[in-house]
């Protein structure tokens, strides 16, 4: 049996993020290639998202309805490593922070049809990594903060 990926309506692992504190957001590194590399910090984050994608439980299915996912299988949740998606979903955040051409590295997760993305050297004001939900067409829908 799975254990439940921990959510800020179960417990503190993740916040929703008020606009003020994405806004505020600072760098502590930037980095040229678009897609950052699995790494301990996409590994930790991935069984979270899988769980939001995936789960049939009420609670997960409220996390879904609220960042725009729509419920899929694990096949479909993964850790993209297209380099003009990456691109892509780091012009997204560009635009999010007003930083134009960055040459941020990104964590992007493909989740059915919506995607997920996290630059994990950007933290919110208190310090939080900031992880936000997008539409299949790259709309913002909502950001998570995530320690």
């Amino acid at each position: 049996m799975r254990k439940p990926a921990q959510f800020a309506f179960l417990s503190s692992t993740l916040l929703i993020a008020c606009g003020c504190a994405i806004a505020s957001a600072k760098p502590i590194q930037q980095a040229a290639v678009p897609c950052r590399a699995a790494d301990h910090i996409s590994a930790a984050t991935l069984p979270v998202l899988d769980s939001i994608a995936t789960r049939p439980e009420s609670q997960y299915a409220a996390a879904r309805a609220s960042f725009g996912v729509q419920q899929t299988t694990s096949a479909n949740v993964m850790l993209v490593a297209d380099t003009v998606l990456c691109r892509r979903g780091a012009e997204v955040l560009d635009s999010i922070y007003s930083q134009p051409a960055s040459g941020r590295s990104v964590h992007l997760y493909k989740l059915g049809t919506s995607y997920a993305l996290d630059d994990p050297t950007y933290r919110a004001a208190n310090g939080n990594r900031v992880i936000h939900f997008l539409t299949s067409t790259w709309g913002p829908v909502k950001a998570i903060l995530r320690p």
